[in-house]
Formats: structure tokens, sequence, C-alpha cells
């Protein structure tokens, strides 16, 4: 009995060590996580048979398909959390010997998901975007803080790859293919690459949710006869202007530029636009 017992033990150990994540994909919340998982996930069920049912369960999937366990994670900023700036995590030291994809997406259009997704989904705020956009718990202080550190600690991990939400629509093709070969996902043909993105593309997206398809996991809406609940709501690069005031802008630019970080430079320098 004590030999059976070891050997469930070591094949559990074994499972275990196999499906801890080796490459963590990081993102502040909506900064599009989802669509860049959607595309990940239907590449490994093309790619090496995963079940279609487990698209949107990275380490699941990249598990199963035999490839570095990969996970998606808000890295502590989610916002059901309710933390202020304050209490975000400084060390970054879990994530060394590890590799690291860090999705950034200009803080301004990020309030403005993020507004939606606090006051439409979970229901964890109520009040206006100006309130919000200036609020310690959710607003643009904490989001530039989260991109801040990780500016800072880029060397932390194994390996670090910068991917921006803006490249993601200018050229989602390069993108994926750039994230695929730091999960060290081979044998991915051109084909799978734009089949992908087909299956990525927002109205698809958006019809998806609608239609409940992936009813058990993420991609849900709040409230089907309300857009602006949706989990995919506009994807739209400098959209922001369409909800703040002039005021509201200004605010959040000079955040932004408070904020000292690097990484958010090309938002100010107007090297990412909405043109990109």
């Amino acid at each position: 009995m004590t030999g059976i017992l070891q050997t469930i033990k070591k094949k559990i150990d074994t499972w275990r060590t196999r499906r801890e994540p080796q490459v963590y994909v990081i993102s502040y919340p909506k900064s599009g996580r989802t669509w860049l998982r959607l595309l990940v996930g239907k590449v490994l069920c093309d790619r090496f048979d995963v079940d279609p049912t487990h698209m949107l369960d990275t380490l699941r999937a990249t598990s199963t398909a035999r490839v570095l366990p990969t996970k998606f994670t808000h890295d502590g900023s989610g916002m059901r959390e309710q933390s202020d700036f304050r209490q975000l995590e400084m060390s970054k030291q879990p994530y060394r010997g590890k590799r690291v994809v860090l999705l950034v997406r200009d803080p301004r259009d990020v309030m403005v998901s993020c507004y939606f997704q606090a006051t439409k989904r979970i229901n964890v705020y109520q009040g206006t975007i100006a309130d919000f956009v200036r609020s310690e718990q959710y607003g643009i202080e904490r989001c530039v803080k989260f991109y801040s550190i990780w500016g800072q600690n880029q060397d932390v991990p194994a390996e670090f790859l910068l991917v921006r939400y803006e490249e993601m629509h200018a050229n989602p093709q390069g993108v994926l293919k750039s994230v695929l070969d730091f999960m060290g996902v081979c044998g991915v043909s051109g084909q799978m690459l734009d089949a992908a993105i087909e299956f990525g593309r927002f109205d698809n997206m958006k019809k998806l949710e609608a239609t409940g398809h992936f009813k058990r996991q993420v991609l849900t809406p709040g409230d089907a006869k309300d857009g602006e609940s949706f989990k995919v709501r506009r994807g739209k690069v400098g959209g922001y202007a369409d909800y703040l005031s002039p005021d509201d802008c200004r605010y959040l630019t000079q955040a932004i530029t408070d904020g000292h970080c690097p990484l958010l430079d090309p938002y100010l320098h107007g090297e990412v636009t909405a043109a990109a």
C-alpha cells in the first residue's frame, strides 16, 4: 500500500509541476487581456487539438498542449480587491526565473473601460466617471502606479516582453506571433494566426458573448440589452475622448505626466495614437 501511495503522490507532484506557470501574461484590468487570451487559445486549440471549451483557460490549454504553462493575471490590480494605489505590491520577486509578458494600454482608455466594468459588470462603484478617474481605489493614479512598478522591475523575470494593446490593433498577426514564440509555442502557421485573428474580431467576440458561447467562462455580458455592460465593448484606440470631458482628459494626461513612467511616455509624445 505504501508503494502505491508513493506512486500516486509522485504522479500528483509531477502533474502540479507541469501546471505551475512558467509564463505570466500580466495586465492592468481592461487592457485587452481577454482579446489576447482568446487569440492565444484559438491557436492552441487549432495547433494542438485542445478542447475548444478550454480556449479561455490558458493554464489548462497550455498544459494540455505540453508547452510552457502560461497564466493570465492582473497581478493584484483587479478592481474587486478595491485596494488603493498605495496597496499595490512593489516586489516582483515571485516572478524571478519566470517569463513575463506585460500588456500595456493607454491609461486614459483603460479608465473608461474600467468605469463601465466597475459600474455595469461587477458593481463595485456608483458615481460619475469624473469621480471614478480621480478615485484612489480605481482611478488613474492607481493605474499609473501599477505600470510604474513594473517599469522598475522589468529585470526581475528571467525574460520580459512588452506588448501594447495599440500594437495588437495595428499588427495583430505580428504581436500574436511574438507572444506565442515567447511562450515556446512552435509550428504555428500563418493560416493558424490568420484564423485566430479572424475569430478574435471584435464583432465576432461580441457575438460570442451575446449568445453565451463562453457562458461558463469570463466572456459574458452584465446585461445583454446594454452594450456598455459587455466584456467586449468597443476596443477603440483613443476612444476615451468620447466619454470624458476636456477637463477630465487634461487631468488624466497630467497624472500620466506626473507619474514619470517611461512605459507610458509613448502615449504622451504621440507615438501611440488612434491612427496606429
